[in-house]
């Protein structure tokens, strides 16, 4: 407590520090009172009260579990290890076996995994390693001897396996060397991952031995190999020996293994003209490296530099767009030159970067109203045609600016004005993030008039159901400490939300329906503890199970925060 006074002290002044202090124990004392329990009965009970609707959270989480496909279970057990964790130790326990056993069974039973599924089942030996390093290991290793029992019969998924391993042996470095080793041949294996080059350089900062190995067996697999996985594999873990100086270096020996391996796949790449169509794409990763190669191998310098020329013109178009985006664009050119620049080009990527380059331009300037102007008009119809969602995040962010900027020199007619000509399908988001940015201070006035407008928005057709749904989550946290009925209706209405979301994926602007969603809402208000009863039975109205899990671990975050709170308050009166 004396160290807790003394920062505030330091924050606030001391009386502010000692009233503080004195609020936070009397109002224990103030519940005891109005109750005639004493305060160490008061806070018993209420820990007791916590700790059932914990447990029933959990075990409702544990039983929608059961009802999901593998990698789903895996994630979804491992995300409530640390949840558990917080409540009690075995609950943990219990939701490690469930992820330990999910894992195991995705390998066994599965003929190729999505990107999705990487991600997960990667996340979730992350959540295992943290909590039981140990029983990591064991997971991981039995994952991989799975792997290697069906290399004949479990396919890749164009690259997705390979991707997996990569990224399960960046996560073994610190604690088995030798399973990070196997990890990267297994990967190797498959395909040339792009997640490789990372675990490669850190298994060899930790053990020199085990990434000179794998070094050689890179190079076994990209010497004469000309495809554009194989250049960019070589040119990160180039990157990696050269740039980055973490742990140990890597010796003189592999940087010049590594570097002379692309220099002789790029000199081979030009030897044939009638190859290079189909070998010279490699030029695009050459032009960074040339200083290098005159630094470690100076006598092949010339030919390098002849190869990359001849190369050059067969550079795919798209990758020469992406290189040369601002090419002929100088410094000192204003937005108004780079979109007409960008009007006139034909090809989209090029089209793209340079509008990009001449928002970037005006926001710098904080030239938003300008912005708004240009994105409502021709340009922004020509801007929209190559990339819709650029559009909406570029349009959103000046409409959001240009209010704050109104509102701060004091012309709340302007702010108005400019909140009703943001179209209307993005009106609530632009609203949505004014609200909930508490850095902002808006006029109550405004706010208030802001937030009614907004509540009606949302019943509107043009509202995406996963855009209202995120939007209603956070009107719980607004409405909480002022109306917990408001707050309990809006949580009400996100479950409508997500509902017609989850029965119409893919009609959101992702592409992805709610429950495709690996993130918690971030609720910070205790809704479960206020009204338990009201929150589980909207809980069970929620139609997929993975909804019901998301949202019920997002609302047991601040449960799980005020039940720890609850359990030290108890410790110091204890011992007073």
């Amino acid at each position: 407590m004396r160290v807790v006074c003394k920062c505030l002290a330091s924050r606030y002044g001391l009386s502010i520090a000692i009233l503080v202090i004195e609020m936070s124990l009397l109002l224990p004392n103030l519940r005891a009172q109005e109750s005639g329990l004493s305060v160490a009965d008061e806070l018993k009970g209420r820990i007791a009260r916590h700790s059932r609707i914990l447990a029933d959270q959990f075990n409702e989480t544990r039983a929608d579990l059961r009802g999901l496909q593998h990698v789903d279970r895996a994630y979804f057990a491992s995300r409530s290890i640390r949840m558990g964790a917080q409540f009690d130790r075995s609950v943990a326990e219990d939701f490690a076996s469930i992820a330990t056993e999910a894992i195991s069974a995705s390998i066994k039973d599965s003929e190729t995994l999505s990107q999705i599924e990487v991600f997960r089942l990667s996340s979730a030996i992350d959540d295992l390693m943290h909590f039981d390093s140990r029983l990591g290991i064991r997971v991981v290793a039995n994952l991989l001897k799975t792997v290697e029992d069906r290399q004949a019969t479990l396919g890749d998924g164009g690259g997705t396996l390979s991707d997996l391993l990569a990224t399960i042996a960046l996560k073994t470095t610190d604690r088995d060397t030798a399973l990070t080793e196997n990890l990267i041949f297994a990967s190797l294996k498959r395909s040339l991952s792009d997640l490789l080059p990372s675990a490669v350089a850190m298994l060899y900062r930790r053990d020199p031995d085990r990434g000179s190995r794998v070094i050689g067996r890179v190079i076994e697999q990209t010497r004469f190999n000309f495809s554009d996985s194989s250049a960019r594999m070589l040119f990160n873990i180039d990157r990696h020996a050269f740039e980055f100086s973490e742990g140990k270096p890597f010796s003189l020996r592999d940087q010049k293994v590594i570097l002379n391996t692309f220099v002789s796949n790029m000199i081979d790449a030009a030897a044939m003209e009638d190859l290079r169509p189909a070998r010279c794409g490699m030029a695009f990763y050459a032009v960074s490296m040339r200083e290098r190669v005159s630094k470690l191998i100076p006598e092949r310098r010339l030919a390098f530099d002849q190869s990359v020329d001849l190369c050059t013109p067969y550079i795919g178009p798209r990758s020469r767009n992406i290189a040369f985006a601002s090419d002929g664009i100088d410094e000192v050119a204003t937005a108004n030159d780079i979109f007409e620049k960008a009007k006139n080009e034909n090809d989209k990527d090029r089209k793209l970067g340079l509008y990009r380059l001449g928002l970037s331009r005006l926001r710098e300037k904080d030239e938003y109203a300008r912005m708004i102007s240009l994105l409502d008009g021709f340009e922004g119809d020509d801007f929209r045609s190559v990339s819709e969602p650029g559009w909406r995040s570029w349009r959103i962010t000046a409409a959001y600016h240009v209010v704050i900027k109104a509102i701060r020199e004091g012309d709340l007619s302007a702010a108005y004005n400019y909140l009703d000509k943001t179209p209307a399908n993005l009106r609530p988001l632009v609203r949505n993030r004014l609200l909930t940015n508490s850095d902002v201070g808006l006029p109550e006035q405004f706010r208030g008039d802001c937030l009614h407008q907004l509540e009606n928005e949302l019943t509107r057709s043009y509202i995406s159901p996963s855009e209202a749904a995120d939007i209603y989550l956070d009107l719980i946290d607004l409405y909480f400490p002022v109306s917990r009925a408001d707050s309990l209706g809006a949580f009400e209405k996100t479950i409508r939300s997500i509902n017609k979301a989850d029965k119409e994926p893919h009609e959101n602007f992702s592409g992805f329906s709610w429950s495709d969603d690996v993130a918690f809402p971030d609720v910070k208000s205790d809704l479960l503890s206020h009204d338990e009863i009201a929150v589980s039975q909207a809980l069970k109205d929620l139609s997929t199970s993975i909804s019901r899990i998301r949202m019920r671990l997002g609302l047991l975050s601040p449960s799980l925060r005020e039940y720890v709170k609850l359990r030290a308050s108890a410790n110091i009166v204890r011992r007073d």
